[in-house]
């Protein structure tokens, strides 16, 4: 009975001996689960703020994008701006010369009407001294014929420069426009 007894204080004692390997084992394991358990939070933490750092890094993106576009509009209305400006010029320039087209013909017409004028007294004068020169009439005639040809030629071809300058400035007019609308 006491080779028993020992023998059944050996076993009691091996089993303590198991309970506390156990014991251990269980609280390592505990120890070891509730260390994994922290580390995976943080994962999941910098998971988290990683997923923040995209959306920011998206947002970022697309900003740039928008600023791209605001840059290439800015470029376009700067090019628009200038376009109106020579617009503008050419409009400017086309009612300047038109201007000295008037000007010049006022200029003209005043030069002829005091032509006329001196013709008229110089052949008043002639037809007072010379009463029978028929010839000397019939030549003045010609020459007044020929003088008023050639001043309805020159107020023709006046006109038509006149019309020539203004279609080629509203043509010039008119490829701009159309060059900005291709832009448009």
């Amino acid at each position: 009975m006491e080779g028993r007894q020992r023998e059944y204080r050996l076993h009691v004692d091996q089993i303590e001996v198991d309970i506390k390997l156990k014991d251990s084992l269980i609280n390592n394991l505990s120890d070891e689960n509730k260390r994994q358990r922290e580390r995976m939070e943080e994962l999941e933490e910098e998971v988290h703020v990683l997923e923040e750092d995209l959306k920011k890094n998206e947002k970022i993106e697309e900003l740039e994008q928008l600023v791209v576009v605001v840059k290439q509009k800015n470029e376009r209305i700067e090019e628009l701006e200038e376009a109106l400006r020579q617009s503008v010029r050419i409009a400017a320039d086309m009612e300047m010369e038109q201007h000295e087209d008037v000007k010049r013909k006022k200029e003209i017409n005043e030069k002829l009407l005091k032509l006329e004028a001196r013709l008229a007294s110089t052949q008043n004068a002639h037809n007072l001294r010379c009463t029978s020169c028929q010839t000397v009439r019939h030549r003045l005639t010609q020459v007044e014929t020929c003088y008023n040809q050639v001043a309805y030629e020159r107020q023709h071809h006046l006109q038509e420069l006149f019309d020539m300058k203004h279609e080629a400035l509203t043509a010039a007019l008119s490829e701009k426009d159309a060059h900005l609308a291709c832009w448009r």
